[in-house]
């Protein structure tokens, strides 16, 4: 993992599952310190995971986000394997992360595995693919999370953790590819405010789905659908921002900001 020259920075982690923890690294193009689309797996203390569980059981229509308590280079948490960690629900405040506080603090977050790692520079994009949408799978047997890949700017990221995956044997980690029958061309780009009746919702069912060991859906392993979990995390904004005068964001080093 390289980049142009990345700085100390938080970098945040959408988390996904209850049975195993991973991770959805939230990406931003314009940012060198975050120019990796990462899917990570990683351990909790005992009880800090009961702690988490019963947050999200909380917070039913609310995503969970992970972020390193201490600014660092992503390549160095990935090498060290833990780090220490901070808990928040939803976005934490740009303007002040301490208000309001994290709902779990002092561990760490240990045994870090990386499952898919892709670069955002620019020279490395491919185009929208013209005919499908596609998405990594990866998981437990039990509980299999789902996330866009993310091709040429400008882009949306979207996750969802226990999806309904049905059409393709699916053993644990992976990730596989599951290519939705959408034209993500068309789509594209994304408005920075999405609308409540947004297509990508808690409880939506996506038919077609080709899944494949490759991006390119050559390697056809399954066809079937998936339905979209009870957490979801849309963002079109935070993964296309261009840092600037009036632009503040918890995941832009403050060197980097005029």
């Amino acid at each position: 993992m390289s980049s142009k020259a990345p700085q100390p920075a938080n970098h945040g982690f959408i988390m996904q599952g209850t049975d195993k923890l991973f991770f959805g690294h939230v990406a931003m193009y314009k940012v060198e310190a975050h120019q990796w689309q990462l899917v990570i797996s990683g351990d909790l203390p005992s009880d800090i995971m009961e702690k988490y569980k019963a947050a999200r059981a909380q917070n039913p229509s609310s995503f969970l986000f992970l972020t390193n308590q201490t600014p660092a280079i992503l390549q160095d948490l990935l090498d060290a394997k833990e780090f220490d960690a901070l808990i928040y629900i939803g976005f934490p405040n740009p303007a002040c992360p301490t208000n309001p506080p994290p709902i779990l603090s002092n561990f760490k977050l240990t045994n870090i595995q990386v499952l898919s790692e892709k670069s955002l520079l620019e020279q490395q994009l491919i185009p929208y693919p013209r005919k499908t949408m596609p998405f990594l799978v990866y998981g437990t047997r039990a509980q299999r999370h789902i996330q866009h890949v993310l091709t040429e700017y400008k882009n949306i990221q979207l996750m969802s953790d226990v999806a309904e995956i049905q059409g393709v044997n699916f053993p644990g980690e992976g990730p596989i590819y599951a290519h939705l029958n959408l034209p993500e061309s068309a789509m594209q780009p994304f408005p920075p405010d999405i609308p409540p009746d947004f297509f990508f919702s808690p409880g939506k069912l996506f038919p077609s789905i080709i899944y494949s060991k490759d991006f390119q859906g050559k390697q056809i392993i399954g066809f079937g659908r998936i339905v979209i979990g009870k957490w979801v995390f849309v963002d079109s904004r935070v993964v296309n921002m261009i840092p600037g005068a009036n632009e503040v964001s918890f995941f832009i080093p403050t060197s980097s900001i005029e």
